[in-house]
């Protein structure tokens, strides 16, 4: 259960997140909203209790790479289901997705997540270290989807490597080290990886958004090297 006391900012923001869940339907990759209610001090919502997250089972999933990419393609299913319903996650990281008993990879807070068209009133995100580039300029113009595409990326190559890819702890200098690190290639870094792994991982953290590919893209790759492997 989320709930917040009823304060302006708080208040609004458990709402515009309750919102877009219940105007959702039903995704086996995005935790269900089970209802939501209020009384005169809390505003509060349910959503389906699933006990794991992927940061749990990182260092499983770092020795079997097949079970990485189809790991990557059920997270790329749910975000691609919220990119067509008009949603931008915007805090993805291995915290917030969780895992069921099935192996079923699920897409949990939503805290920081916000339509298309809002995107550009929401500059705020969740944890830095997952955080696209873009979003940590010193003015943020624009941007869209593929923010979370940066954001499994990273993911994706903390799972390669046991580590977090770009980890500073302010906005300037983790940018400095996303540049410098993209420039010398060195996010996986001596690490014995399939070949085309890495080849899409350089792809999802590309600099420029732009470049980016988008999920239902790459959704396609992992499951072709997932069946291949």
């Amino acid at each position: 259960m989320r709930k917040v006391p009823k304060r302006l900012d708080a208040e609004k923001r458990l709402r515009y997140e309750a919102q877009m869940l219940m105007d959702l339907p039903e995704h086996v990759n995005v935790l269900k909203l089970l209802y939501a209610q209020e009384n005169a001090s809390i505003y509060s919502y349910v959503q389906q209790f699933v006990y794991r997250t992927l940061f749990e089972l990182i260092p499983v999933l770092t020795k079997r790479m097949r079970s990485m990419c189809k790991c990557m393609g059920q997270l790329l299913t749910g975000v691609q289901f919220l990119h067509s319903n008009n949603i931008i996650v915007h805090g993805l990281s291995p915290f917030t997705i969780k895992v069921d008993e099935f192996g079923i990879y699920r897409l949990g807070d939503f805290s920081w997540s916000c339509t298309f068209n809002d995107r550009l009133m929401q500059k705020s995100y969740g944890v830095l270290q997952y955080t696209a580039p873009e979003l940590l300029a010193p003015e943020v113009s624009q941007y869209d989807e593929r923010v979370d595409v940066w954001s499994l990326g990273c993911i994706m190559s903390q799972i390669i490597t046991g580590q977090i890819p770009f980890n500073e702890t302010d906005k300037e200098t983790q940018l400095q080290t996303i540049e410098r690190k993209l420039k010398e290639e060195r996010f996986v870094e001596s690490h014995k990886v399939y070949f085309k792994i890495k080849t899409i991982l350089g792809r999802m953290l590309t600099l420029d958004y732009n470049d980016r590919p988008r999920s239902n893209v790459l959704i396609e790759d992992f499951y072709g090297i997932y069946v291949n492997m």
